[in-house]
C-alpha cells in the first residue's frame, strides 16, 4: 500500500496525529488470481469520475432533509468492475448499479449481511447490553481497522509497504515497523 496526504499534526518535531485528508492505494493478493485494487479517499477527497458512470449521476449524493441516513460527507463507496459500477452510501445504504440494466438483472440478489440501523454506535451499545447482534463484530472489524491503519503506516513511512499479517512485519520496509507499535507513557501499559 502507498498513498499521499496533507500534513500530519505535529508538536514540534513529533507527529501527534494523523492527516486530515488522505488517499491510500491498497493491493490485495488473491493466491495466483488477479489482485484486487482498492483506493481509500478521506477528508473530503473524491475519486476521479469513473468513465462508465453516467454523466447525470453525482459522485456525492444529496440526501436532503427528509431522508434517513448520514449526511453525504460521511462517505460511501464506488466499486468499479468489468461489467459495471456499484455505488452505495455509508454502511451499504442505498445500493445502486450502473448501467441501470444491471439493477433489473440482479434485483433478486439476497441480503446476506444484516444492515446497520440509524446508528452504528447505538448498535454497538445495544450489542454490549445483549439486546442486539453487532453488525460489525470484532472478528470483522479488527482486520478492517488494521488494514485502514496500515494505510497511515505507509503514509508515515513515506514509501509503499508490504505487510505480513502473520508475523506483523513489513519485510520490504523494516524501518516502517516502528509505526506498528507505540511506547506508552509512565504507568500506562498493555
Amino acid at each position: 500500500m502507498w498513498g499521499s496526504s496533507n500534513a500530519f499534526g505535529r508538536d514540534g518535531d513529533e507527529r501527534v496525529s494523523w492527516p486530515t485528508a488522505e488517499t491510500v492505494h491498497y493491493t490485495f493478493g488473491r493466491g495466483g488470481r488477479d489482485p484486487v485494487r482498492l483506493t481509500w479517499y478521506d477528508g473530503g477527497l473524491l475519486p476521479p469520475r469513473p468513465q462508465a458512470l453516467p454523466n447525470d449521476v453525482p459522485l456525492v449524493r444529496d440526501l436532503g432533509a427528509n431522508e434517513d441516513g448520514p449526511p453525504p460527507s460521511w462517505g460511501g463507496a464506488i466499486w468499479v468492475g468489468d461489467e459495471g459500477i456499484l455505488m452505495h452510501d455509508t454502511y451499504g445504504r442505498n445500493p445502486r448499479l450502473y448501467p441501470k440494466e444491471l439493477e433489473a438483472q440482479h434485483s433478486d440478489a439476497p441480503r446476506q449481511l444484516p444492515r446497520v440501523g440509524t446508528s452504528h454506535q447505538m448498535n454497538w451499545v445495544e450489542a454490549c447490553k445483549g439486546r442486539a447482534e453487532a453488525t460489525c463484530p470484532f472478528d470483522y472489524a479488527a482486520p478492517l481497522t488494521e488494514t485502514l491503519l496500515l494505510g497511515v503506516v505507509a503514509l508515515q513511512a513515506g514509501a509503499p509497504v508490504r505487510y505480513d499479517p502473520r508475523s506483523m512485519a513489513i519485510p520490504n520496509a523494516p524501518a516502517a515497523e516502528q509505526y506498528l507499535r507505540r511506547n506508552y507513557r509512565g504507568e500506562w501499559s498493555l
